[in-house]
């Protein structure tokens, strides 16, 4: 698991579109925690704060990259990849 992080707008209000994308609702409560939590947060972090196991976060992680609500973005400093995932609402 790459522990990238993510940038949040500096905004809480939670828009339409969020409930007309066909997400599941459990993809939609780890939105909400991204939302909801102050600051830039890691994907590490983010996981230890939802509780769910590995494979579950992971596989509703995907599905908020594949709605195109998380934009991955990866990078090569030093032959390290960076990971910074963006919430584009």
């Amino acid at each position: 698991m790459n522990t990238g992080q993510i940038i949040k707008s500096k905004t809480t209000l939670v828009p339409n579109k969020i409930f007309q994308l066909g997400l599941s609702l459990e993809s939609i409560g780890l939105l909400l925690l991204i939302l909801f939590d102050g600051g830039i947060v890691s994907k590490s972090d983010l996981k230890n704060k939802s509780g769910l196991k590995t494979f579950k976060f992971n596989n509703l992680f995907r599905e908020l990259q594949s709605s195109g609500v998380i934009k991955t973005t990866k990078t090569n400093t030093t032959g390290k990849f960076n990971y910074t995932h963006e919430i584009n609402l």
